[in-house]
């Protein structure tokens, strides 16, 4: 049920004048962002305020309301539907629609930019007692990704790292910096490569761990093994290139030498650094 206009009117507006546009204005907010349905939104306004909405020789001030209403409401889950595509695929068209009418209505747009919209989803959806315990954990961890993945299309992703100018003798005193558009995360309900419509758990203790990169205006998903990622971790914290290898492998065999290389290959190719800092060695 909707608040009732009056109150809504007085928690939407405290310390402002009550002439008669503002007076309108609240009561077109009301009526298009209230919660609920539109006959419990209508039913929660005076009459006399009711009469006060123009109307036009084909439908009634109410009717006019409503469209802007429905407009209003398929905007929000429009921007929800294009921010979270995975997580429509795991629940479904009709059991995430029903989540984001949730949250539209706990959540009225509050800005003129639908931008940002969608950025409280992921700890909604973890929160949202329409899903069973499992899939709510899994769902929310799957919301939390994509959101990362709608941050960094935001993100200006710069030039790709050339490495012409750095002398082999240089790179035990180097340090790759991270570019822009990298974040690496880790998945423990939901395994993001295995398709959308998959909700087996992954085992206890056992992550799937994985980067996130944005590339002309697209962010690929690279999955990582755990000792890639602890690599790549301490090199992303700042440590130099050869102290990070080191202490990830400190006596490491033929095999993991030639591990490591393929790595760094496909990390420079994926676009994950954006320069090289090059440090002057300790007389």
């Amino acid at each position: 049920m909707p608040l009732p206009y009056e109150r809504y009117a007085e928690l939407s507006t405290a310390g402002s004048s009550t002439d008669e546009l503002e007076s309108l204005q609240r009561l077109l907010q009301h009526l298009i962002t209230a919660p609920g349905g539109w006959g419990d939104v209508v039913g929660s306004v005076p009459p006399s305020r009711v009469a006060e909405l123009a109307s036009t020789p084909r439908l009634s001030g109410l009717e006019c309301v409503s469209i802007y209403r429905r407009m209003y409401r398929l905007r929000l889950l429009e921007v929800l539907v294009a921010d979270y595509p995975d997580l429509g695929e795991l629940l479904g068209e009709e059991l995430f629609t029903e989540l984001a009418e949730a949250y539209i209505d706990e959540n009225p747009s509050s800005s003129y930019t639908l931008a940002d919209y969608g950025a409280g989803f992921p700890s909604f959806v973890a929160q949202w007692i329409g899903l069973d315990p499992m899939t709510r954990a899994a769902a929310g961890e799957l919301a939390s990704l994509e959101r990362l993945e709608t941050e960094l299309l935001n993100v200006d992703a710069g030039e790709p790292l050339a490495l012409d100018g750095v002398h082999l003798d240089a790179w035990e005193h180097a340090s790759l910096i991270p570019a822009t558009t990298l974040r690496l995360a880790e998945m423990r309900l939901h395994d993001p490569f295995l398709g959308a419509d998959s909700l087996a758990p992954l085992l206890p203790g056992e992550p799937r761990r994985l980067a996130l990169c944005q590339t002309e205006g697209r962010v690929h998903r690279h999955a990582l093994s755990a000792e890639g990622h602890a690599l790549l971790e301490r090199i992303v914290a700042g440590q130099a290139l050869a102290d990070a290898v080191e202490a990830s492998f400190p006596d490491p065999t033929e095999e993991r030498v030639q591990e490591i290389f393929c790595w760094f290959r496909d990390w420079l190719a994926w676009g994950f650094f954006s320069s090289v800092a090059v440090h002057n060695s300790t007389p």
